[in-house]
């Protein structure tokens, strides 16, 4: 019995042991964490895609270790103070969105591509860098062309879905009918065809320029708000009756 909790306690120990090496090692690695991204943004900027995916992922698997998630698609906004660490979220959110273009280029990497992208977004969205980070994608959709346009549009969307007054259907307060009839046709109709996901990137374009004009105006937005309610009711109304609706 005495011999049995001997080598159980040697087994502790040395379990100890390594948990404070694994502890140190990731204290070294987490302050290094900074000089890693700048290699891989170094990297990227000279088009060395395959050293930029190691540096990024190799960042962002410190940060995963840090919080002890196992998948580096898992951290969380959540994880960090938003003020005190505003700069390094900033910093995430440019690493992912510069991971979804790289992997854009490959057939291989398009549910990477979907992590990446739905990591920018949970990191853009309700930051101080929301208006950049929407203002990169709309550029990049200008004068880039993306072999899944749609996922990137996607992302966009989601940006904006959580902005206030970027939708000009939400910003008129149409019925849920409405909206919902005019989501449904835009997800599985226009977005299904080339043109119709040019359509929707304008629309992306133009609406928030336009809610900033009606709130300068508020007077002209208060008149126009009926009659702008009533025209999408009747649109709405006129794609269910082409068999568009939900």
């Amino acid at each position: 019995m005495s011999n049995s909790r001997k080598a159980k306690t040697t087994e502790e120990i040395q379990a100890e042991r390594e948990r404070y090496a694994a502890r140190k090692n990731l204290e070294g690695r987490y302050k290094q964490r900074f000089t890693i991204a700048k290699e891989g943004k170094a990297a990227f900027n000279r088009r060395d895609f395959r050293m930029m995916i190691y540096r990024y992922s190799e960042y962002l698997q410190i940060m995963a270790d840090t919080f002890e998630v196992p998948s580096i698609y898992e951290l969380k906004p959540s994880f960090f103070d938003e003020k005190k660490d505003l700069a390094e979220l900033l910093i995430i959110s440019q690493i992912y969105w510069e991971l979804a273009k790289v992997y854009d280029g490959s057939k291989k990497s398009r549910e990477n591509l979907e992590l990446c992208l739905k990591q920018f977004v949970r990191f853009t969205v309700g930051m101080q860098f929301q208006g950049l980070n929407s203002e990169v994608i709309r550029k990049e959709l200008k004068r880039k062309k993306f072999h899944n346009k749609d996922l990137f549009l996607k992302s966009l969307e989601g940006i904006y879905k959580e902005a206030s007054g970027c939708y000009i259907a939400t910003y008129f307060e149409a019925d849920k009918h409405t909206l919902s009839t005019l989501r449904h046709f835009k997800n599985k109709t226009l977005n299904a065809h080339a043109l119709g996901q040019k359509c929707i990137f304008y629309y992306y374009e133009l609406s928030p320029d336009l809610i900033e004009f009606f709130k300068r105006y508020p007077t002209l937005e208060r008149r126009l708000h009926k009659p702008v309610q009533y025209i999408l009711k009747t649109i709405a109304q006129f794609l269910s009756f082409l068999g568009y609706g939900p």
